[in-house]
């Protein structure tokens, strides 16, 4: 949540999780409540996840998304059916809409790695984050990312200069292909040894993600920090579970479990 400033709020059912775009220079956010679990931007009378973080990149209403005020949080509605055994459980990702895209300071609150599921179906990348911004998720499972044709990171890329926090959420089954690295995360950089952006992974499982180049889990040009999470039967060329590029970056890593993560690397 935010601190010391103040914040513009949707009415919103009492104890609902959220999705926020942070903005530190100014001194408003907005917060959206996610009440449908479709992937669409129309005037239907819901807000969907990606309409709110196209209202918070833009600060122009989307549809039933409001226009954001410099920060924005996105937060689902609690009505809504997460367990996702059952119908609509799930963020279908639309394959024509692709991924999601961040261009702004945002967090995104989900209700829970084993409550709510994004899923991109092999058609994309889930989530693409950009350069300079300060980014926090949680509260998901997000799989069966494609980083398509090359495409960095296989759930999320992470762009250069941005800090990022990710906590509380499941990575299965993401994938790149080609000559692209990092399975499940993608943490860019600007040029050899400068500015890579910061990953901070916390309570985080990563199971079953794949590349042919480096890090079937994560890949980073940048600092990394890992705590209190699990890391298994991913694979990767080099590094089944985390490429480290461009020594020496900021690393730590600690109380977490690497089982059964392959290098297929000569």
């Amino acid at each position: 949540m935010l601190h010391g400033r103040d914040k513009v709020r949707r009415a919103e059912p009492a104890g609902a999780p959220c999705v926020e775009a942070l903005e530190p220079r100014l001194l408003l956010s907005t917060t959206y409540v996610v009440d449908s679990l479709d992937d669409v931007v129309a005037a239907d009378g819901y807000v969907t996840l990606r309409e709110a973080l196209q209202a918070a990149n833009t600060d122009a209403a989307v549809f039933d998304a409001p226009a954001g005020g410099g920060a924005a949080t996105s937060q689902f509605d609690p009505s809504l059916p997460y367990n996702p055994s059952l119908p609509g459980g799930k963020i279908m990702l639309d394959a024509g809409l692709g991924e999601l895209v961040i261009s702004s300071d945002v967090e995104i609150i989900g209700p829970g790695q084993g409550l709510l599921t994004i899923d991109a179906g092999r058609n994309s990348r889930l989530f693409s984050i950009g350069s300079s911004l300060t980014v926090s998720m949680s509260g998901m499972t997000l799989t069966r990312g494609n980083g398509n044709d090359g495409g960095y990171g296989g759930a999320i890329y992470i762009g250069p200069r941005s800090v990022v926090a990710i906590s509380d959420s499941t990575f299965d089954d993401n994938s790149t292909s080609g000559t692209a690295s990092g399975g499940a995360i993608a943490v860019d950089r600007e040029g050899v040894g400068v500015g890579g952006a910061q990953l901070t992974v916390t309570d985080c499982t990563f199971v079953g993600n794949v590349t042919n180049r480096g890090g079937g889990a994560i890949h980073t040009n940048g600092d990394l920090f890992v705590s209190g999470s699990l890391f298994t039967h991913n694979q990767g060329e080099s590094g089944g579970a985390i490429k480290i590029n461009d020594a020496p970056n900021s690393v730590v890593i600690l109380d977490s479990t690497f089982t059964n993560n392959t290098s297929t690397g000569a």
